[in-house]
């Protein structure tokens, strides 16, 4: 997992969250309250972590905090502004169709 990284997908119903092919978890853009950039350190740990409705996808020491209705997540990347853009267009209802993809990003 950690030579893959994770994929994010920015779809206009939402964001899905994958790795190796399977998808791990998605968030309709209708839930999603907030987002924002944040540090993340190593004591928080690498992978995914969390349990319950609080999940993080990270590989890095960046990270995009999204508030959802049902949660928090926290998706990991190298270029954090890239995946707020991309949330700017999930959640303004605009179609998009590309992928963030966390080992390429690097």
């Amino acid at each position: 997992m950690a030579w893959a990284g994770f994929r994010y997908r920015f779809l206009r119903h939402g964001v899905e969250i994958r790795t190796l092919g399977y998808r791990l978890r998605s968030i309709p853009n209708r839930q999603i309250v907030s987002y924002a950039i944040e540090s993340w350190g190593a004591l928080g740990g690498y992978g995914i972590r969390g349990v319950g409705a609080n999940r993080a996808f990270v590989w890095g020491n960046k990270v995009v905090h999204i508030k959802t209705t049902n949660g928090e997540v926290y998706l990991g990347h190298s270029d954090p502004t890239r995946i707020v853009r991309d949330l700017d267009l999930v959640t303004g209802h605009r179609e998009i169709g590309f992928d963030t993809n966390t080992a390429s990003a690097r």
